[in-house]
């Protein structure tokens, strides 16, 4: 019998077994011999799905930013409230901490990588607009202005609990975000639509 196989899953598996391994080992040592091993194909495997090793840490990126991109625009099921919907976004757990690594980890490399840029790039043009879109200001300048504001709240405080972890425990993000951001919700200019 002819097993067939699932071109797109194999390669979100491919993807998903690299952001796996940068999370635990940096990119700079996600190579495509640990990302095969992980994935549970060979490299061979790999150059079926993917031009080269920058093509699959590319496919990684896409996934992490989506992943952010969607907290980011829907806010985690059961979130209330603008402010918290952000917060939805912070490393507070493994699953989002690990998110957030990789996504910190391209950072880094994306100051290099014109490619990596781009996707970054991508990511941040699409997440300031949909947050800005959200936001009741008819001037639309002002609008993606607190939109980056928002956005710069967001990171500053992932990046220090990513980077600290012991120092930036899951109340502590939530209650330093939400002072960051109450000031800009209070204000009836930015309250949702």
């Amino acid at each position: 019998m002819v097993k067939i196989v699932d071109h797109d899953e194999r390669r979100r598996a491919i993807a998903g077994a690299a952001i796996a391994l940068i999370a635990d080992v940096g990119i700079e040592h996600a190579t495509l011999r640990p990302i095969a091993e992980k994935a549970g194909v060979t490299t061979g495997a790999i150059a079926h799905y993917f031009k080269d090793k920058d093509a699959v840490l590319e496919a990684a990126l896409q996934m992490v930013g989506a992943r952010l991109f969607a907290l980011s625009t829907n806010g985690a099921e059961g979130s209330k409230g603008r402010p918290l919907k952000y917060v939805d976004i912070l490393p507070t757990n493994d699953v989002s901490r690990m998110a957030w690594k990789v996504w910190l980890a391209f950072c880094g490399h994306a100051s290099y990588s014109v490619r990596l840029r781009e996707i970054y790039k991508r990511f941040y043009t699409d997440i300031e607009t949909a947050v800005a879109a959200e936001l009741k200001i008819t001037d639309r300048a002002r609008a993606r202005d607190v939109a980056a504001t928002i956005i710069a709240a967001v990171d500053g405080v992932g990046l220090c609990a990513t980077v600290l972890p012991d120092m930036w425990p899951p109340e502590r993000q939530v209650a330093r975000l939400t002072e960051l951001l109450k000031p800009i919700f209070s204000s009836a200019e930015t309250s949702p639509k």
